[in-house]
């Protein structure tokens, strides 16, 4: 018997004074008192299943009580979300986010009213974007891409993450009638160390450093507060440079294809405008030759009335509002937010992450229109990247 719970014992993490008294505890319980009792094999086998119960049920909860609540804090994988705000969560093994950094100031203002701890992966993702949106960070012309970059050595894992995370963020931008384009990656730990030397999340780093391959003369600083729209540009002009030489950097299809996306949601919020210019035009005609007067919409107006106060409608063009885009971040560096107290929480069907294999991260499919392609991560190995639209009907103007 000694052997059978010894054996158990040694497949539990806990200290070993913990098993000990565990152990001691459990002998006593089957040591022989008064009259001595025969057991036949049956029993005897039955009565070492009940105490070997016993000992993982009295682990299990003083594991839970000390070393459980640290295994629950530690985070397994890392998920950066990048517009201009840079915002990385900490996502523990039961997919539970257990810390939130901000890598700038916009980042602080999109964090300041909420509380995302325990939250799953994707429900923290998507009420960023909804945050981010609500503030004018996600314009409404559908200018934007919403960088989605996992940070972990483990490819199983930063494939679900991504997958659930892209899914999230595209349902959001569809529940607020945002459009958006949502793009992911995947970069080793390595990577994110750089990073947090640098003061800088990680996705953004992984793309400044695409830069950086294209023209080795750009400085990481240059590009610290840019909006991720504005450096996957620069790496499609550059790249477009660079093919004239025969210097193409490999792997750019997913940057590609966002940008792609962004020209397309610009087309359509260009016909957009034009259409309804065409309509006032119209209507102004038919208002014309009936004989009454309209305004420089096309509206109808009283007879010696002034045409502009009268209007019943406001003209409206294929413009987004990015020119009530918030002031660029100055600070730089990570602002981590402290854990609220008593954080132990034990999730129920907590998700199962693959952690078997190591290597650079995988990355997903957005559920929305997009392509996948090979591309080259901040770890150094192939890595696939994606782009999607993620659409919330017609465009606000």
């Amino acid at each position: 018997m000694k052997t059978l719970i010894k054996s158990a014992l040694d497949q539990v993490h806990a200290e070993e004074t913990l098993k000990a008294k565990t152990a001691a505890f459990i002998q006593a319980q089957g040591a022989p008192s008064g009259n001595t009792v025969a057991f036949t094999p049956k029993k005897s086998r039955s009565m070492h299943k009940k105490l070997l119960a016993v000992a993982c049920a009295l682990l299990l909860v003083c594991g839970l009580g000390a070393g459980g609540a640290l295994y629950y804090q530690h985070p397994v994988a890392y998920l950066s979300l990048d517009i201009n705000p840079s915002i990385e969560l900490g996502v523990n093994a039961f997919d539970r986010v257990v810390a939130v950094t901000s890598y700038n100031s916009d980042g602080d203002a999109v964090l300041s009213d909420l509380q995302l701890y325990r939250q799953s992966s994707a429900d923290a993702v998507a009420t960023l974007v909804q945050a981010a949106a609500q503030k004018g960070y996600v314009y409404s012309d559908g200018s934007t891409v919403i960088s989605l970059t996992t940070e972990t050595d483990q490819p199983a894992l930063a494939d679900t993450l991504q997958q659930s995370a892209a899914q999230a963020a595209q349902q959001s931008l569809l529940a607020s009638g945002n459009t958006a384009v949502v793009y992911t990656a995947g970069v080793g730990l390595d990577l994110r160390e750089e990073a947090r030397t640098l003061g800088i999340s990680p996705g953004k780093l992984n793309l400044i450093q695409k830069l950086q391959q294209l023209d080795p003369s750009i400085a990481t600083e240059s590009y610290q507060n840019a909006r991720v729209t504005e450096i996957m540009k620069q790496i499609i002009t550059l790249n477009k440079e660079a093919k004239t030489n025969g210097k193409e950097l490999p792997g750019l299809q997913g940057i590609e294809n966002a940008i792609a996306q962004l020209e397309q949601n610009a087309e359509k919020e260009a016909n957009s405008g034009t259409t309804e210019n065409k309509e006032q035009n119209q209507q102004k005609e038919t208002n014309e030759v009936a004989g009454e007067t309209t305004n420089g919409n096309g509206a109808k107006t009283k007879a010696g009335s002034n045409s502009d106060a009268a209007s019943s409608s406001s003209a409206q063009n294929g413009t987004g509002n990015r020119d009530a885009a918030p002031a660029e971040p100055q600070q730089n560096g990570g602002k981590q937010q402290n854990a609220p107290a008593n954080s132990m929480e034990a999730p129920k069907d907590a998700p199962t992450q693959n952690t078997d294999d190591t290597g650079e991260a995988d990355t997903a499919e957005p559920a929305n229109t997009g392509a996948t392609s090979s591309a080259q991560s901040g770890g150094g190995q192939g890595q696939p990247d994606t782009a999607g639209n993620g659409a919330g009907g017609q465009n606000k103007k």
